[in-house]
């Protein structure tokens, strides 16, 4: 379960999609299980710089069996020519439960381009891990940028595939494929909008049969956020994610 919140984590910078300044609150939801998580996003600019705030909460089945998880995830960095390059994400994660405590930070250094990954772990207020490793890849993007800068750089493209190397994404050295597309069957087969546009990012983690899976995001012609899909699950096989008041 865990690692569907990190991978719908990915997604949610979608917010970013409908304004400079923006806000939204997102559920997950299966048919099996109802709810799991719901998620608030806030993203704003301030001259040439922007900030990305998301925190997830578990809710229903995952708190009666694992208790409450909470995580904040945070992309800040600078603007040019409306492309995002992040300088740091931070993943702060809390499990009362259990008493866990980490945080995961990803310094991006655009000169010398590099990233390095700080983690920290506390077992209740006690320190007991605190590293320091340059990965081996590189990019100036984090997962919470990606579909904003796609966006961004591809707007006026009927359909493209992009491969990205972001940061907070090191099972796969950093790449994350991207499609988008507007074709109006494609779209309407996903039950998109008309005039709408479709982004769908490749995910490979163990809770995807033969580790191949995809998270499809459906905007509306105003590239606001209107449904979005995690395929091809062993267990549930998939999830919904939609906007909530």
């Amino acid at each position: 379960m865990k690692t569907i919140i990190h991978i719908l984590l990915i997604g949610l910078g979608m917010i970013v999609l409908s304004g400079c300044n923006a806000n939204g609150r997102f559920a997950l939801d299966s048919k099996l299980t109802g709810r799991l998580a719901t998620v608030t996003a806030n993203a704003h600019e301030k001259g040439d710089h922007y900030t990305i705030d998301i925190t997830v909460a578990t809710q229903g089945v995952y708190n009666f069996l694992r208790g409450k998880r909470t995580e904040h995830y945070r992309s800040t960095g600078r603007i040019r020519h409306g492309i995002y390059y992040s300088d740091l994400l931070t993943i702060e994660r809390w499990r009362p439960k259990e008493k866990f405590h980490d945080l995961k930070e990803y310094h991006l250094d655009h000169r010398r381009k590099k990233i390095i990954r700080k983690y920290q772990r506390w077992s209740g207020n006690k320190r007991i891990e605190n590293t320091s490793t340059t990965l081996d890849h590189y990019g100036y993007n984090d997962y919470l940028t990606l579909f904003h800068n796609t966006l961004k750089k591809y707007g006026n493209i009927s359909a493209k595939r992009i491969s990205y190397t972001a940061a907070g994404s090191e099972e796969t050295h950093g790449k994350i494929p991207v499609y988008l597309t507007r074709d109006p069957k494609q779209i309407k087969r996903w039950g998109g909008p008309r005039g709408g546009t479709l982004l769908q990012m490749g995910l490979y983690k163990g809770i995807f049969k033969k580790r191949n899976g995809s998270m499809t995001v459906l905007l509306d012609s105003k590239n606001r956020p209107v449904k979005f899909y995690i395929s091809n699950l062993k267990t549930i096989n998939a999830l919904t994610g939609i906007p909530i008041k």
